[in-house]
């Protein structure tokens, strides 16, 4: 790699992050169509595999979509982020102002 000393020390601070996307069967009236919350106690590096963000793309069908960093391992990263989503889903059932909104 051709690289100056000043990049080769910048790509040596690089981190990679696993990202997920979960698809999840769910009823939350809560979250309106075509709105993206932002999960703000999520949204640090430090906080994964929990959704850092949440879409629901349609008003008629019990579909949410949210994505989550991973752990850096992918063992169990799966399982884990399933279980957040579903928390995460089930404790907005009952909105607590913890999500900010922005509508698509």
């Amino acid at each position: 790699l051709d690289a100056s000393e000043e990049e080769t020390n910048l790509f040596q601070r690089v981190r990679h992050l696993d990202y997920y996307t979960v698809v999840t069967r769910a009823h939350v009236p809560a979250l309106k169509a075509g709105h993206v919350y932002y999960v703000g106690p999520h949204q640090t590096v430090s906080e994964t595999c929990a959704p850092t963000i949440i879409f629901r793309p349609y008003e008629d069908v019990d579909i949410v979509l949210s994505w989550a960093y991973g752990s850096g391992s992918v063992e169990g990263n799966v399982e884990e982020i399933a279980k957040r989503a579903k928390e995460t889903l089930a404790a907005l059932a009952e909105p607590t102002g913890w999500c900010g909104e922005v509508e698509r």
